[in-house]
């Protein structure tokens, strides 16, 4: 009993170890493709990107060998689904469709109160359905000051209104 239980705690996560490696490979990608970038400006953000995609999947991947995975870690939670799953990359992608009719500012707020909803396993209180909607707002409204008005970075504008 001892053995078995030895072998179910040592497995590791293979599909992990994949997608972590994969994610390593990208991030060489996007370095290679900022070798052809002549001005300062268009290289640093991404080579930033690569390097810590690079160092954080190289740590992930370091603890995925080292650490043994038990039983009760190998579960899944009560709810998840793959439905949750498929509705989140879904929701991802209509965003991206969203943005480009009513801009990132309306379009961001949609889409992370529609993940929210998606996401989210626990049971909706009165305090939560209060609280995530105004977390919501003032993360997307502090990213949207962050890169249009000190990074000055061009974001989708409507084109409805």
């Amino acid at each position: 009993m001892a053995t078995e239980n030895r072998e179910k705690s040592s497995r590791k996560d293979v599909g992990g170890l994949i997608i972590a490696s994969l994610f390593i490979l990208i991030a060489v990608v996007m370095l290679w493709d900022t070798t052809n970038m002549m001005d300062s400006d268009s290289y640093v953000f991404p080579r930033a990107v690569a390097i810590v995609m690079i160092a954080l999947n190289i740590l992930l991947i370091f603890r995925m060998l080292t650490k043994r995975i038990t039983a009760e870690e190998k579960k899944e939670a009560p709810d998840a689904s793959s439905v949750r799953r498929v509705a989140l990359i879904i929701g991802m992608l209509f965003s991206c469709v969203l943005m480009s009719y009513l801009g990132f500012f309306v379009s961001a707020i949609i889409t992370f109160l529609l993940l929210i909803r998606v996401s989210m396993y626990d049971e909706w209180t009165v305090t939560r359905k209060l609280l995530y909607p105004a977390v919501a707002l003032a993360l997307v409204t502090g990213f949207y000051l962050l890169f249009s008005e000190i990074l000055l970075v061009p974001l989708p504008t409507s084109t409805v209104f």
